[in-house]
């Protein structure tokens, strides 16, 4: 028999037992939120948080049920500023649509700018974005609309320009409920370039790619990427371009658009006659790109993966990774898809001040090619002021656009220039035509991988070493995993989700969906699971 003053310590003891388990609970979560406000937590921190979250369960439950404040306005333009790995901050644009709601997972649209190599950022980045087309849509269905702003040396295809359109996206999704699975991004000319180039580089990401007036290889020509036509199979692309662009037309682009469809690309190729490189054909265009859109969300688990690399940033598509590759002789399935294409194209080699006001057209910089551009040969400068080509009087930047139209690579033209307040005559002739490859050509590993429960099956071509990433949507903990590489079982064991490594993962990605809990990684002879 208890006694009663043995019952009410029992009690007392009770109490402060079950005080002490809230306690505990409620200081890992208030540690996590402090942990997750940081811009850059350091590893000390990262540690000790991890170290006392209960279980991974719990962790993607306090992230699943994360809450967002309200903005100040809405709708609204707001600008802000990304320290890029070259250590300049540059700005970005994020529109807040009227509608938005922070209890709801809102579709987020990233629009990359045109003439992205020039030498200087756009001088008003905030009326640039009020006047985008795609404004009016994103208010009407309550989408973000984000607007990096590049310039040379932060370009679409350069180490800072990519993570830049990275980092901003991360920033967006740590301050406002962007729906991991609806990102799409879209862009203009050289942005439509920047579209296809991270579409077969780094597309997990996004939803889907809308690249308007571009041109497939840019990545690979200008930026010495590597670009793989058979990246695109999974990826959904609306892709439009114009009959009459004087930079990328129909007739050069819908060659490169059979050559993805062959290689099994998820494209969808429409275009537009009677139209230059302009995007004169919004009002047109607008209401079906939207509703692809709204209606290709991001699969974030597929069951199959096929995916191409040559270098280890990127080599990872969604849960496997290509990390080193090996020489020798390919995999009867490892195809190349590549075409030697005639580049005939008119071009000076030089960006325009757009803020000239003056007679003529004002040089801003020159174009840096490893080939002779026309300016390199005429010995033209920036800051150079051209008034006439032949007979053509040079009012404005269309006008240079037409009297292009009349010449071929390899013509004589003469110019008029002005140069310190002086006028000057020169005469030089266009570089000849010249052949390139549609992609950089080097060595790549390739791998087409299946996942049917705890069992993967990999076919890998010219791959010596790869990583699997783990989630329970993809297989179950606390069962044997088993992976099957070429038909060979390099692995066959449990594994525990680890709550520092998913930890980790969430403030690198910031994706709420997808919180990976460890990874395997495999090689011919040794396997290893990281805890």
């Amino acid at each position: 028999m208890v006694s009663k003053h043995t019952f009410i310590l029992i009690i007392i003891m009770t109490c402060i037992v079950w005080h002490g388990v809230l306690n505990a609970a409620a200081d890992w979560t208030v540690d996590l939120k402090a942990l997750l406000e940081q811009e850059k937590p350091n590893d000390t921190a990262i540690n000790q948080v991890a170290g006392s979250i209960p279980t991974y369960e719990a962790l993607l439950g306090y992230i699943d049920t994360m809450t967002f404040p309200a903005p100040v306005r809405k709708p609204d333009f707001v600008q802000f500023g990304y320290p890029g790995l070259d250590g300049v901050t540059r700005p970005f644009v994020l529109y807040i649509p009227g509608g938005y709601d922070p209890a709801r997972k809102t579709l987020l649209l990233v629009y990359l700018h045109g003439g992205v190599g020039r030498q200087d950022i756009e001088q008003n980045p905030i009326g640039y974005a009020r006047a985008n087309d795609y404004i009016a849509w994103a208010e009407l269905h309550n989408w973000f609309v984000l607007f990096p702003y590049g310039q040379r040396g932060a370009t679409w295809w350069d180490t800072v320009g990519l993570d830049n359109i990275r980092g901003q996206v991360v920033f967006c999704k740590r301050h406002f409920n962007i729906d991991d699975n609806r990102i799409a991004v879209t862009g203009f000319s050289d942005g439509a370039s920047g579209c296809f180039g991270l579409a077969m580089l780094q597309p997990d990401l996004f939803s889907c790619f809308i690249p308007l007036n571009g041109h497939i290889s840019v990545a690979s020509i200008d930026g010495k990427l590597p670009l793989y036509a058979s990246n695109l199979i999974s990826t959904p692309i609306y892709a439009i371009n114009t009959d009459l662009d004087e930079q990328y037309p129909d007739s050069m682009i819908s060659p490169m658009m059979a050559l993805v469809m062959s290689a099994g690309a998820d494209l969808n190729y429409r275009v537009y006659y009677g139209i230059g490189h302009d995007f004169a054909y919004a009002r047109q265009a607008l209401p079906a790109v939207v509703d692809f859109i709204e209606t290709h969300p991001r699969d974030p688990f597929p069951t199959h993966i096929a995916w191409e690399s040559s270098r280890p940033e990127f080599g990872r598509r969604h849960w496997l990774k290509i990390d080193t590759i090996c020489t020798g002789p390919k995999a009867r399935w490892h195809k190349d898809y590549n075409l030697r294409l005639l580049d005939d194209r008119v071009s000076f080699g030089f960006f325009y001040d757009e803020t000239y006001t003056g007679q003529g057209i004002r040089i801003a910089s020159l174009l840096e090619s490893e080939e002779e551009t026309f300016c390199m040969k005429a010995g033209l400068q920036s800051g150079d002021i051209l008034l006439q080509a032949d007979k053509t009087i040079l009012k404005s930047i269309d006008d240079l656009n037409a009297y292009k139209s009349t010449i071929k690579r390899g013509d004589r033209v003469t110019l008029v220039i002005e140069r310190d307040q002086q006028r000057k005559k020169i005469k030089a002739s266009m570089p000849k035509p010249t052949q390139y490859d549609l992609f950089l050509i080097e060595p790549s590993g390739k791998v087409n991988a299946t996942r049917l429960g705890n069992t993967l099956t990999v076919d890998s071509s010219n791959v010596s070493q790869m990583t699997v990433y783990l989630h329970p949507r993809l297989i179950t903990f606390d069962k044997p995993i088993t992976i099957t590489v070429n038909g060979r079982t390099l692995f066959e064991e449990e594994c525990q989700p680890n709550i520092e490594y998913a930890l980790r993962d969430f403030l690198d990605r910031r994706d709420r969906t997808v919180v990976y809990a460890g990874e395997i990684t495999l090689e011919p002879v040794t396997n290893t699971f990281l805890k």
